[in-house]
């Protein structure tokens, strides 16, 4: 068994749990319960207020078909699980968004077997880890009112950097694809052998499947501009991947292969607490920090290229009060000079983004135009 093995063997399952299942669910509240003891992860332990959602889905237990909206959720220390997901529909697939119309309706019942497959398995996760409420923007903001969302999209920081945990959606390919999925079988095989001690055991030899790099960076989710703040503004994120589901914190990466792994690129996102890790840094990689991020995300893609000037607000508004700095759209007044020394790689003309929302964005700021940029 596991614990007669060699001290210098990884101790881990051969199989990963099936997504969805209760090992599943079990192995991730260790995670979580390890990070709410030992990390400073969680905004309770260091004692910062939560911001609660004007909106929240009371999902309850497993014993509920139905899910509700509630407002202005009366409990101030409840736990909710914000979602991360792809607004994409396929074929004949069709959105179920919250609206003046059917809010009321909301907020008497949702059916559970009415919702995308992608809604209903964040409610299974949810439910999983023992939480009762979650976030879901198209559900929980009401679409097509521009009051609404004005005053909602400015409070994108708190929703996210207040959650319990994110659940991320990275395998589904659509909002009704789901991301509890069947995986391919990892391969493995077994050896009997005798330990230093004389002890029997048997050993596995597994196929290597670790492969954040692959599995998350490179997802298509993670290709989106309005993912790369929630993903940064998030304290932990679970990440559900093609072969396995990774938990993302301020101390790592965990996999279901009982791996821990470290990223050096993209180090910001495991900033449980944003950003607090550039802090630590002199100005010059202060600034060199801030370019990073920007550069990272004028690489993203967006249905609406107007939403390139919103999508970073509650993350920059985040960096702009660390620095003790004023600024937007990109531009630091701090570090004015250094702002507006950007340019297009390569040879592709820069194309404005032709929108009436993008005439309050200075000229000098990259969020005006569509494509990558990088600092000289």
């Amino acid at each position: 068994g596991i614990s007669a093995a060699p001290n210098d063997l990884q101790r881990s399952f051969p199989r990963v749990p099936d997504p969805g299942s209760e090992a599943e669910f079990a192995l991730m509240k260790m995670w979580l319960a390890d990070c709410d003891q030992n990390h400073k992860c969680s905004a309770k332990k260091l004692a910062q207020r939560i911001l609660l959602p004007t909106r929240l889905l009371f999902i309850g237990d497993d014993s509920n078909l139905s899910v509700k909206l509630v407002s202005k959720a009366q409990d101030c220390d409840l736990d909710y699980v914000a979602l991360s997901y792809r607004w994409k529909y396929l074929g004949d697939e069709k959105p179920l968004l919250l609206t003046d119309k059917n809010k009321e309706e909301f907020e008497r019942a949702i059916e559970l077997n009415k919702m995308p497959q992608t809604f209903q398995d964040a409610v299974k996760v949810t439910r999983g880890l023992g939480v009762q409420y979650l976030w879901i923007d198209s559900l929980c903001i009401i679409q097509g009112n521009k009051d609404d969302w004005n005053k909602e999209s400015q409070r994108m920081k708190d929703v996210y950097n207040g959650a319990y945990c994110t659940i991320s959606a990275t395998c589904a390919q659509s909002t009704h694809g789901g991301f509890l999925q069947k995986r391919p079988e990892r391969r493995f095989i077994g050896v009997d052998t005798i330990t230093p001690n004389g002890k029997e055991a048997r050993i596995y030899i597994c196929e290597a499947i670790d492969n954040f790099e692959e599995e998350v960076e490179k997802a298509k989710l993670h290709k989106r501009g309005w993912i790369f703040q929630e993903r940064a503004l998030s304290r932990r994120t679970l990440h559900f991947a093609k072969n396995q589901a990774y938990l993302e914190c301020g101390d790592g990466i965990c996999s279901e292969t009982m791996t821990k792994l470290f990223k050096r690129e993209s180090f910001f996102f495991s900033d449980a607490n944003f950003p607090e890790q550039a802090l630590e840094f002199h100005k010059g990689m202060k600034i060199k920090y801030y370019e990073t991020i920007c550069q990272k995300y004028s690489k993203l893609n967006f249905s609406n290229p107007e939403d390139r000037a919103v999508a970073m607000e509650g993350l920059e508004s985040k960096i702009l009060e660390a620095y003790q700095s004023g600024g937007q759209f990109g531009l630091l007044h701090n570090h004015f000079e250094r702002s507006i020394m950007w340019q297009r790689p390569g040879k592709d003309p820069m194309k404005l983004i032709e929108h009436s929302n993008m005439e309050k964005i200075p000229s000098l700021s990259w969020m005006k135009v569509k494509g990558a940029i990088k600092y000289l």
